[in-house]
């Protein structure tokens, strides 16, 4: 009996120790994959601090006051020429602009962050625009935003940037805009100095501007 009694416990602390090592090794698999993904989203991040990288559209359609992101320091990698269409229904190209320092803003009617910086752009293209190329780029998807819906929105407020459609997501995709506003600072020479992720001000704006047509 005592014999009997030893061996069952001796089996218990076996099946024990076999639920340990297999709990072990499935916390191991679990936190090495969870670390995987969390230097990889890293990467990411660092690497999309370069080209516009938005926001869920959650957080983008949020009428709150928008956060700005910007890169650390100015960059000089090669703006992505893409395909648009003007108020006209003429097909344009960003390399058109190049020549006078360009604000590339992507953005759509149903978006309140949008909607809130529009306004000083507006005032700041009416006092730069003969110095700068304003590229307002409504990002159209055919249901939530037309061209239609956006062009409406833009008579309704008396706006008067000019105003492009995004009618192929073309330069959504070239720039990785997965949320907005997203805006890109462009050098005369086609060479992107400066993303801002969110609405920015007035005076962010007009600053880095002062140091484009400055140099």
């Amino acid at each position: 009996m005592r014999l009997y009694m030893k061996n069952k416990k001796i089996l218990w602390i076996l099946v024990v120790f076999v639920i340990l090592i297999v709990g072990a090794t499935v916390l191991y698999q679990n936190l090495s994959k969870y670390y995987a993904e969390q230097e990889e989203e890293n990467e990411i991040k660092q690497q999309v601090s370069i080209t516009p990288t938005p926001e869920s559209e959650n957080s983008s359609n949020n009428t709150s006051e928008p956060s700005i992101t910007e890169t650390p320091e100015p960059t000089m990698h090669p703006a992505i020429d893409f395909s648009m269409q003007d108020i006209d229904g003429n097909s344009v190209s960003l390399s058109d602009y190049y020549g006078k320092p360009i604000v590339l803003n992507f953005w759509a009617s149903w978006c309140g962050p949008c909607k809130g910086e529009m306004p000083e752009f507006n005032k700041v293209y009416l006092d730069l625009k003969d110095d700068v190329n304003f590229l307002m780029v409504d990002l159209v998807d055919g249901s939530r935003e037309t061209i239609k819906k956006g062009s409406k929105f833009i008579e309704d407020n008396g706006y008067e940037f000019p105003v492009f459609f995004d009618v192929d997501q073309e330069g959504a995709y070239y720039y990785s805009v997965y949320a907005i506003p997203s805006t890109i600072i462009i050098d005369k020479d086609g060479n992107i100095v400066n993303y801002h992720q969110g609405a920015i001000s007035e005076s962010v704006l007009r600053k880095e501007l002062d140091a484009l047509l400055g140099e």
